[in-house]
């Protein structure tokens, strides 16, 4: 399917004072095309958005300094969320020769009618510039409140881009907000890098944003920090070059101790981690898994549900093992010492329970799953997750493959250096 956001590359938009290819910027919709194109629906929604944007903007950014500021981490505003941010603050506070900039929310934001005014301009120009490009008018709707987030981006940052860094880290760089900090530091000289926030892999059928991978291939910075060497592998297959592929470990375990003994109970209880929405066929063969496993052994089982699911979403699906629901506010160590063993699918909590040395068991749901290529603590069927409890053959492959090591700072650490150095 032709990218109906193609045209993006030729557009100087006004009031940019620099060219940025927002072809970049909008890559998640253009990951969207093949089963969400432009219609009247986004259309509507991206002119809400532009104008709820202008009219009471949100976010605010906030900064820590370093007496040294040899690096700049950076937080985008555009996917703020409270888990996100405690993660990034928690990795980049580790490194005092970096100054940290970090997207928050505004807790007392009052409508800003002169922003609103000022949009309309901003908007009906954007568009105007848009159309005599070539692209439809659908299409221009859906992605205009992308280029007034990067909008406020350069009103916001434009000190920083000043700055001379060796290098500069953001938190997600195919989000169109980080992905317009990086295009900017780039034009500038200066080396950028991204870090890695969740697992993806590129599925054969593409049936929402999540099989698109467009987080490894819509990302546009120098190096890419991957959490393990199946990203690494995952990203060679889509075509993205494997020396920009750096592998030293996920950033919020950058404070993790290896395990004296591995992290369970002996309860008879096991837990369940549910995806997010857009792994519905996932999560509902995780509870029938659950309810066969009850019907089979006898235990009883949580359910752990993902942030962003619906409290009451599953629950005609529940038979008579479940138990409770697992608490969101409970970190993920303090839900692994409740329970006996997991069942999880495509979740990147496989990679979390592997290093607490939890016994953690992958259903597979399909060949397209997250973890398809590993077959390491897989089952399809009751009694083969009963096998793979009885023995511990593949943990440590699992936990080598997915997980690397321990020493997350440390290799963070000696890999920045030899750019500082």
């Amino acid at each position: 399917m032709k990218n109906p956001y193609g045209e993006l590359k030729h557009i100087h938009f006004w009031r940019f004072p620099g060219y940025i290819d927002f072809t970049k910027v909008v890559v998640a919709k253009t990951a969207r095309i093949s089963f969400n194109p432009p219609k009247l629906k986004n259309s509507i929604g991206g002119i809400y958005y532009f104008f709820q944007l202008s009219l009471k903007y949100k976010w605010v950014y906030k900064e820590k300094k370093s007496t040294e500021g040899q690096f700049l981490l950076l937080y985008g505003q555009k996917n703020c969320r409270p888990d996100h941010q405690k993660t990034f603050l928690n990795f980049a506070e580790k490194f005092n020769d970096a100054d940290i900039i970090y997207g928050d929310f505004n807790r007392n934001r009052d409508v800003n009618y002169v922003g609103f005014l000022k949009s309309i301009p901003l908007f009906v120009i954007w568009v105007f510039q848009m159309l005599m490009s070539g692209i439809s008018l659908y299409a221009s709707l859906n992605v205009i409140y992308y280029i007034l987030i990067c909008y406020y981006q350069k009103a916001q940052l434009t000190e920083i881009f000043d700055r001379t860094y060796k290098f500069v880290v953001v938190f997600y760089d195919a989000s169109p907000d980080e992905n317009y900090i990086v295009q900017e530091f780039k034009k500038r000289g200066i080396m950028t890098m991204t870090l890695q926030h969740g697992m993806y892999s590129r599925k054969n059928t593409i049936r929402s944003i999540a099989d698109t991978a467009f987080e490894i291939t819509g990302s546009i910075a120098d190096y890419y920090l991957a959490w393990n060497q199946y990203t690494k592998d995952e990203a060679v297959k889509m075509g993205v070059d494997e020396k920009r592929i750096i592998v030293l470990g996920p950033p919020r375990y950058i404070d993790l101790k290896e395990p004296e003994i591995p992290i369970f109970s002996n309860n008879n209880i096991f837990g369940v981690i549910l995806n997010n929405s857009s792994f519905d066929e996932h999560n509902r063969r995780l509870i029938s898994m659950a309810n066969q496993i009850y019907d089979t052994t006898g235990f009883r089982f949580v359910v752990r549900y993902h942030p962003e699911l619906p409290d009451a979403k599953y629950d005609g699906l529940l038979g008579e093992g479940f138990l409770r629901k697992g608490d969101n506010k409970c970190t993920i160590k303090e839900y692994a010492e409740g329970v006996s063993f997991t069942i999880i699918s495509s979740s990147s909590v496989f990679i979390d329970l592997l290093l607490l040395k939890h016994p953690v068991y992958r259903l597979i749901v399909s060949e397209d799953d997250n973890y398809s290529s590993v077959k390491f603590n897989s089952f399809t069927t009751v009694n083969e997750l009963q096998k793979l409890l009885k023995s511990k053959e593949t943990e440590n492959d699992a936990f080598f493959y997915l997980c690397d090591s321990y020493d997350v700072y440390q290799k963070y650490r000696m890999f920045f250096d030899t750019i500082i150095y």
